[in-house]
């Protein structure tokens, strides 16, 4: 399967901009199809509907948010057809920390894009996502991280706990039943993975290069 999604990926960025906007799915309500399913044998406009927002969502949650990506046109920037970014659950974008972007459909899918590492380690930004992963993933205890997080507070590098409420914020606003689709590259990834498995059924996540 990821075969198959790394071929069909590299037409689709060459082509995104145009498919975005002519790609009409085969589901018309607020549900997300089965991910596999359409990456192994969806047709082209189904691919289209899934990958083409969801890779637009994690270009945004980098270059519309705080750190050495960001894009200043982009920060209220939203995706194409008929999607609107959800300001109200997002937070705070301009500081070092966890960030979130969401996105909801007028069909009533919606779209949770979560932030992955910001590699310029000479930046506040940088050492917090850097700090952020060694309590994550290596389950280090705040004393024992590196000085220089320690100009951090605690509750900043707690990135799961971060998504966590960013997702029940956005359960909270959506229809009884909505079940976004999480997205994320990298560390990005690894969250979307991980705040999915505390909603039961599972949310459907899109993850690159997840740790």
């Amino acid at each position: 399967m990821l075969s198959e999604f790394v071929q069909r990926s590299v037409g689709a960025g060459l082509a995104l901009q145009i498919l975005l906007v002519s790609a009409v799915p085969s589901w018309t309500d607020g549900i997300w199809p089965d991910i596999p399913d359409v990456i192994v044998a969806g047709s082209n406009d189904d691919y289209m509907s899934l990958l083409g927002p969801a890779l637009v969502a994690i270009r945004l949650s980098y270059t519309a948010t705080a750190g050495s990506y960001l894009v200043p046109s982009d920060v209220d920037a939203t995706l194409a057809d008929d999607w609107q970014r959800m300001r109200e659950i997002e937070g705070s974008l301009d500081e070092p920390g966890f960030r979130g972007l969401a996105f909801r459909h007028t069909s009533g899918r919606c779209i949770l894009a979560f932030r992955g590492d910001d590699m310029d380690l000479q930046s506040s930004v940088g050492q917090t996502d850097m700090c952020a992963n060694m309590v994550l993933w290596d389950a280090k205890p705040y004393v024992s991280l590196p000085k220089y997080c320690h100009g951090f507070p605690p509750d900043r590098l707690g990135y799961f706990e971060a998504a966590q409420n960013f997702l029940w914020r956005a359960l909270h606003v959506l229809e009884d039943g909505a079940r976004p689709l999480l997205v994320g590259h990298g560390l990005g990834a690894g969250l979307a993975v991980l705040v999915s498995a505390t909603v039961r059924p599972a949310l459907p996540v899109l993850g690159l290069g997840a740790p």
